[in-house]
């Protein structure tokens, strides 16, 4: 019987490690920073605002996880510049159709999107993101601070606004009022 318990044990840990190993590579992640004003008149020195964050993670292949959590006002105002998910975010696993995955590994080799490298406002925006597309030639990174969708260099060029709102569309999320209707990851 305990040969028996033990030969259990080790095939489903086999099977946990085939199943980490059955997610590919990283080949895009999206976080993203949501902040709504306190309900409430915080102390001085702390945060005013409660956040939202989430991130999302497409592998090679269309598995994708995306993590979310939040972040009460009143608290630790360093708590709103990390990324990382604390322990006990919530973790939704999900695959992308074969279709809607080729489309968007399409979209992200767009020359447009080869050519983003930040959108840093000072002004009011709608939330703040941190993109990355990971490349053969290395990883591109997109820092994005207080998004603002009228901001006349991206009505000009919407390229930033397509790709945060067709990770969102793949996500299954909905998309804000601010996402453009058609484009290349449209197709």
């Amino acid at each position: 019987m305990l040969a028996s318990l033990a030969r259990a044990l080790l095939l489903a840990g086999l099977a946990a490690v085939a199943a980490a190993d059955s997610v590919g590579k990283v080949v895009f992640t999206i976080r993203e920073r949501l902040a709504t004003w306190a309900k409430e008149q915080c102390p001085a020195g702390t945060l005013a605002k409660d956040l939202s964050f989430s991130e999302l993670r497409i592998f090679d292949g269309g598995d994708a996880e995306e993590r979310t959590w939040n972040i009460a006002a009143c608290g630790n105002p360093a708590n709103a510049r990390d990324w990382t998910p604390p322990s006990g975010s919530k973790l939704r696993k999900f695959r992308v159709t074969s279709a809607e995955y080729q489309r968007f590994r399409q979209f992200l080799d767009d020359p447009n999107v080869v050519r983003l490298t930040s959108f840093l406002n000072a002004g009011p925006g709608v939330g703040d993101y941190e993109l990355a597309v990971y490349r053969v030639s290395g990883t591109q990174r997109i820092p994005v601070m207080a998004l603002m969708p009228d901001h006349v260099d991206l009505r000009r060029d919407p390229t930033l606004l397509r790709l945060i709102c067709g990770a969102k569309r793949i996500a299954g999320v909905p998309e804000p009022g601010w996402c453009p209707t058609s484009g290349p990851e449209h197709r």
